[in-house]
């Protein structure tokens, strides 16, 4: 692991490309929500879509609290990246069977690609430091929860899903308890990795529709003026949520980052602003792929 650096707190830099190439395994992720979400179209569908985005998006956010600590361009860190990409197909792969047999694979992945993250973020902090004081506090919390989580793997039935729900519950404490320790908090790359995930899920917008417009295709031979309409009309639906967010929220709420002084309020920001509060927008654009796919 040597050349694993941690550049100076205040320096800024962009995603590297292999950022958005782990992300790609969440491509596939999404997608198999939304199928979840269209052949379980029932509050219990839901329920269970809402829980596994929360744990998929809890090991998201990880990694990019971890290159934001610790610049992606390395090739240490790039190769953990790596690591962590082939872990995520086996976990998206399992979406839609993770509350059956696929649970024991979903759990695992998610472990391995966590540890991951909070591996790439302790290797080059100094014993001692602040950082490495709030890594050792969150990710103690975090690996009961991880344990929790493969633990509930391997039962079956409401004991699985109560265990997650502890998971989910565990992480939110996790979470909580980590605003009263210092952070590295990098603006620019938060507002980057984040407008990124954002674009990923407004992909499955385009692919639900996409999906069943093909197999229109193929049995009409042809284009229907009714399914030129739904073609255009997505289109536009698409359009209008990416305007929604990246017009004027993703610049604002980068600024705004940028004006806030202090480490700890630095963090709170991060976290509440990026961690937090953009899950439901995430959650909002899938839940919309499924209902376009259904349509």
């Amino acid at each position: 692991m040597r050349g694993l650096t941690l550049p100076a707190q205040e320096e800024d830099f962009t995603a590297d490309p292999v950022e958005l190439f782990f992300d790609l395994g969440y491509v596939l992720a999404f997608s198999q929500l939304v199928a979840h979400l269209i052949h379980h179209p029932t509050w219990r569908g839901v329920g269970e879509a809402a829980l596994l985005l929360w744990i998929m998006w809890l090991s998201w956010s990880q990694f990019t609290w971890s290159a934001n600590a610790v610049s992606g361009n390395g090739r240490a860190v790039r190769l953990i990246f790596l690591l962590g990409t082939a872990t995520s197909i086996p976990m998206a792969a399992s979406v839609t069977t993770a509350f059956g047999p696929g649970g024991p694979i979903f759990a695992i992945s998610i472990a391995i690609i966590y540890v991951l993250a909070i591996v790439t973020m302790v290797l080059p902090t100094d014993k001692g430091a602040a950082v490495r004081r709030s890594i050792s506090v969150f990710g103690g919390l975090v690996m009961a929860g991880l344990v929790t989580l493969v633990i509930g793997s391997f039962l079956e039935g409401s004991a699985r899903t109560v265990l997650w729900i502890i998971m989910a519950g565990i992480a939110i404490v996790a979470m909580v308890v980590a605003g009263r320790f210092e952070w590295i908090v990098r603006t620019g790359h938060f507002a980057e990795r984040h407008g990124l995930i954002v674009i990923i899920a407004l992909g499955e917008v385009i692919v639900a529709i996409g999906a069943a417009v093909v197999r229109s295709l193929e049995e009409e031979a042809g284009v229907p003026a009714d399914t030129m309409v739904a073609l255009v009309g997505a289109g536009v639906f698409a359009g209008l949520l990416w305007w929604a967010y990246f017009d004027t929220a993703s610049p604002a709420l980068e600024h705004r980052g940028g004006e806030v002084a202090g480490d700890l309020e630095r963090g709170w920001f991060a976290r509440d602003v990026y961690s937090v509060a953009h899950l439901p927008i995430v959650a909002g654009i899938v839940l919309a792929a499924a209902g376009l796919g259904e349509i």
